[in-house]
């Protein structure tokens, strides 16, 4: 079986000793066709141990994730965000604490946009649906790519002038709209 990782936790934790660390908690679920392993730093001890800072390291493995057919490796990877999901789902208040930065992001992000005279869809997402009336999306696309700025745009009917923007970090966001800026600026 092929195994993708998220971390290395798991293998340092199996090199210090596996469940018997201090300062170290392990967890394993078995999930379909995919294995869980959390591996939680609790301490100073633990992170010594480990090399790692104190928190929670979760490792996926599952023989699917590196498929020879595109449509199972489509599979493999919503079963790996489900996973991560539920994962994160786990610790509420750290979901809730990340889910309350990204709407606030978003919302700063998204009238920061209609400010420089975008269309700005509705979301309840990490993500927002995007649109200038003067400058064509592709035209957007491919000077945001060339600041090193990734957007999704779609070659499809009627929503080929819309740019799909992922929300990042603050400093990733305010970089995005400084680009944006700037590309509207030049003639």
């Amino acid at each position: 079986m092929r195994n993708s990782r998220s971390d290395l936790a798991l293998e340092a934790s199996a090199l210090a000793g596996g469940a018997d660390v201090p300062g170290v908690r392990m967890e394993q679920l078995r999930l379909g066709e995919m294995t869980e392993t959390v591996v939680e730093i609790v301490d100073e001890r633990g992170a010594g141990a480990l090399g790692k800072p104190c928190g929670r390291y979760v490792t996926l493995e599952s023989s699917q994730l590196h498929m020879p057919e595109p449509a199972l490796e489509e599979i493999a990877v919503d079963r790996l965000a489900q996973t991560g999901g539920a994962a994160a789902m786990r610790d509420r208040a750290y979901f809730e604490a990340t889910a309350a930065k990204v709407q606030a992001t978003r919302e700063r992000t998204a009238a920061r946009l209609r400010e420089l005279g975008f269309t700005v869809y509705p979301s309840a997402a990490n993500f927002i649906f995007i649109s200038h009336p003067d400058r064509a999306a592709r035209a957007l696309l491919a000077g945001l790519r060339g600041k090193g700025v990734l957007v999704r745009w779609f070659d499809r009917p009627r929503i080929d002038n819309y740019l799909r923007v992922s929300i990042g970090t603050d400093e990733e966001m305010d970089a995005f709209c400084a680009a944006v800026q700037e590309l509207l600026t030049k003639t």
